[in-house]
């Protein structure tokens, strides 16, 4: 009898556990609906490429059509947002121009969007995604696979490896290291470039370049790391920190202000996080869960009814306002659930454009620790046994900074 009781209780289970299932499913299908009819009738058709001055502003703008258009295709693959997302690249490319990188000596001219550094990884991380596509989705017409492979060979490896060409890269003490822009830049930037090149690491049909841009990626994400500070028993850090020598002037003093991260910059913090960690990079279970009671704790108000987010610091009352950080999303169901409540507030608006389906892949892929991209760190390991060691920093030059 106890028996017979017990399956039938399991069975009841099973029955509730595929109810929320399916019920899950409808709700995705409806935001995703309520998302493409927005694209479809207000977004695409009342779309313009960027035209001011080429400056960092140019992600901003480009890189939320971009992601929502890959994004789209990848949970649904319905082909339709295809034809648009390549017509939008085709004229990103077409506006390529030749110029000098400002600062370099050299004066060696580099195809790009005004060689503005963030800007422009913002806007090559969803091509690169798409390239990622292209090759991995066998159901995709062969006519977007063909431009997937024009876009790589436009983008890889000169619109990647020009920056450390033109002296905008510095490794530095403790195997990190950041990108520059006169001075070392903030760590949202920098997380923008890791996450750019961890991407390009899935793509480019060159092992020496996989190696290099993972390495770049692992120094980032080791640099991050080496500034967290624990609070309790989660992170909190700062929006930027020195790094050498050229972030400081003739009397010492630090070109930049040194103080808690701000606005929504943690967002892009930690999904560079996240996708280091996919790779099998630097961070481990515990820091992602330290990452995550930092959102838990010291951003969000712990309502779910009325939930509001305030950034861990900030130096003017405009920027105390932060967002869920989504990231980390798939690492925590309450997280998850945050973020699907802020997604569907702005489904049909702007910020739905790349959120809506970003949000319906973490949901689709579900609560989980798995890597999926984890080989790249054993790659990335053996690339760099198989090198010579390169040369430190000399510390009388390159002073470690705290």
């Amino acid at each position: 009898m106890r028996r017979w009781t017990a399956m039938w209780a399991a069975g009841l289970v099973l029955a509730a556990v595929g109810a929320a299932a399916r019920a899950d499913e409808a709700a995705d299908k409806a935001l995703y609906d309520t998302w493409a009819a927005a694209m479809e009738k207000q977004h695409l058709p009342t779309w313009t490429p960027h035209k001011e001055k080429w400056t960092e502003d140019i992600g901003w703008h480009e890189a939320p059509m971009l992601r929502g258009l890959v994004g789209g295709y990848a949970w649904s693959r319905d082909p339709r947002w295809l034809k648009p997302l390549c017509e939008h690249i085709d004229t990103l490319m077409s506006r390529l121009k030749e110029e000098p990188i400002e600062g370099d000596p050299s004066g060696k001219a580099y195809p790009g969007w005004g060689h503005s550094i963030t800007g422009e990884a913002l806007v090559l991380e969803p091509m690169l995604e798409f390239i990622e596509l292209a090759r991995t989705d066998a159901a995709m017409p062969a006519e977007y696979k063909a431009k997937a492979a024009e876009y790589l060979k436009r983008i890889d490896p000169t619109l990647i490896t020009k920056w450390a060409e033109a002296g905008r890269w510095a490794d530095t003490h403790m195997d990190c290291g950041t990108f520059i822009e006169g001075i070392s830049l903030p760590h949202n930037k920098n997380a923008h470039l890791g996450s750019m090149l961890l991407a390009a690491s899935r793509v480019t049909t060159s092992p020496e370049r996989r190696a290099d841009y993972l390495d770049k990626a692992a120094r980032l994400a080791r640099r991050w790391r080496k500034f967290l500070k624990v609070r309790d028993d989660h992170y909190v850090w700062h929006y930027w920190d020195a790094a050498g020598r050229w972030d400081f002037n003739e009397k010492g003093q630090s070109r930049h202000w040194t103080g808690l991260e701000h606005r929504g910059y943690a967002a892009s913090d930690t999904a560079f996080v996240a996708a280091a960690y996919d790779h099998g990079l630097v961070f481990d279970r515990r820091d992602i869960e330290m990452h995550c009671r930092t959102f838990l704790k010291e951003i969000w108000n712990g309502d779910k009814e009325n939930p509001r987010y305030q950034a861990m610091g900030w130096f003017n009352p405009q920027y105390v306002e932060c967002t869920v950080l989504s990231g980390l999303a798939r690492f925590d169901p309450t997280i998850m659930e945050l973020w699907g409540k802020q997604v569907r507030q702005v489904a049909a608006g702007w910020g739905g454009i790349a959120a809506v389906p970003a949000y319906l892949l973490a949901q689709r892929q579900g609560i989980t620790f798995d890597r999926a991209h984890a080989t790249s760190g054993e790659f990335l390991k053996k690339a760099l046994e198989a090198r010579t060691p390169p040369q430190k920093p000399d510390p009388a030059t390159d002073p470690i900074v705290r």
